[in-house]
């Protein structure tokens, strides 16, 4: 599914925090969202999920999704978070299971309905051996896996993924990185946040750069990440 976003503009206690946003990212590629801290990436992300009030349009597929409500969006994009904090020592299948929660009939999963999703999930992730496994006692390379396979288990093809290997180290980024491109050439469409332009380079297909809240370059990473194009996107300057 195409995502498209068109004229996004979002205000936050008066201050303008995007600013006339546009871009389109298609069906099986990897898009970097790469800029300084404080220069409105995951309030981009937010937007995409509805999660925060905008200005202008946000399509899938060319579906408007602000005329859907949370449960339909839910099932056609997924988010990954940084982290996930859990106070109960779910099973790994358990907390893929609850991605399936937007198709839940009355509140309920079913785990007849919900079973293959589950572990066709766990499976995608090479992570089936995890499923009776404590989430808690995961490793963080296994933790961001699990999550990974929860947002599959939603259903949808559109995953949005915020720094999800600030945590980890080397070989588990590469892990990370390697199933992510599996899963984009399975036409998978990934707007993933990060904090290295280099890796960026090597890995992804296109880079949305923004600074101050606004995109200033949008394309293949080969045109877009130059030297010149990091440096004066990491340039010190005041960002609010």
């Amino acid at each position: 599914m195409t995502l498209v976003a068109e004229d996004i503009s979002c205000r936050r206690d008066g201050r303008l925090v995007l600013d006339d946003i546009s871009f389109s990212l298609p069906d099986g590629t990897m898009t970097a969202l790469l800029g300084p801290n404080g220069a409105g990436k995951t309030t981009l992300l937010r937007v995409i999920l509805g999660l925060e009030k905008a200005d202008g349009r946000i399509l899938l597929n060319g579906a408007d999704l602000s005329t859907l409500t949370r449960r339909e969006v839910a099932r056609r994009i997924a988010y990954v978070p940084q982290t996930n904090t859990v106070a109960f020592a779910y099973t790994v299948a358990d907390m893929v299971a609850m991605g399936r929660l937007s198709h839940a009939r009355f509140g309920l999963i079913t785990p007849a309905d919900d079973k293959d999703a589950v572990t066709g999930a766990l499976a995608r992730l090479n992570i089936s051996h995890l499923a009776d496994r404590a989430y808690t006692q995961l490793s963080g390379g296994e933790q961001q896996a699990v999550l990974i396979a929860r947002a599959l288990a939603q259903g949808g093809r559109t995953l949005l993924l915020d720094e999800p290997a600030s945590a980890l180290d080397f070989g588990q980024q590469k892990r990370l990185w390697a199933q992510l491109r599996d899963l984009a050439e399975q036409g998978y469409t990934i707007l993933c946040t990060t904090h290295d332009p280099l890796r960026a380079r090597e890995i992804f297909d296109v880079a949305l750069l923004m600074r101050q809240g606004r995109l200033v370059d949008c394309g293949a990473v080969g045109s877009v990440l130059t030297d010149e194009g990091i440096d004066t996107l990491y340039a010190s300057a005041h960002v609010p």
